[in-house]
């Protein structure tokens, strides 16, 4: 969760940058973005009579922090990837395992409901008593920021693959 913030969920994303169905999609046929887009949806965002101060604290500030946490991301996760499988191989994607994996992750005291966790994190119904493997790390992934590295998300690991 950026800024402490769940992302905005993909319809609100696909309705702020106005994709339409029949658009520009990269090999994968994710949308691709045009900076008229971007630039529309920064523009949705903050009223107009907002001075530029106001933009950068509200909007640009937010970007250049995510960008550096997607930054982060990218640099990290592919050395996690594969520990994480693991993990979640040898509990056999069991939510309760999971969910107690990720709260030794936390800081002390902090409460993060295995509902929370199952909805915000992994994306799947709390109703489950599995997590799918890509549920799994696309939430993981997504979720991560400066403060997790491989050490620390390594050494909870290894806890709890004991």
């Amino acid at each position: 969760m950026a800024n402490g913030k769940p992302p905005l969920p993909p319809q609100a994303v696909a309705g702020l940058c106005r994709l339409v169905e029949d658009g520009p999609k990269d090999e994968n046929g994710i949308p691709v973005l045009t900076l008229e887009q971007v630039l529309g949806a920064f523009c949705a965002m903050i009223p107009s009579t907002d001075n530029k101060e106001i933009f950068e604290e509200k909007v640009i500030s937010n970007v250049r922090e995510s960008v550096k946490r997607i930054r982060h991301q990218k640099k990290v996760f592919p050395e996690l990837q594969g520990p994480l499988t693991e993990l979640h191989t040898k509990v056999e994607g069991d939510a309760n395992k999971l969910h107690a994996w990720f709260m030794d992750l936390l800081p002390e005291g902090a409460g993060f409901p295995k509902e929370q966790f199952m909805i915000v994190i992994c994306r799947t119904p709390p109703t489950e008593s599995k997590i799918a493997l890509e549920a799994f790390l696309s939430g993981i992934e997504t979720n991560m920021d400066e403060s997790d590295t491989v050490e620390k998300i390594n050494g909870c690991i290894k806890k709890h693959m004991a």
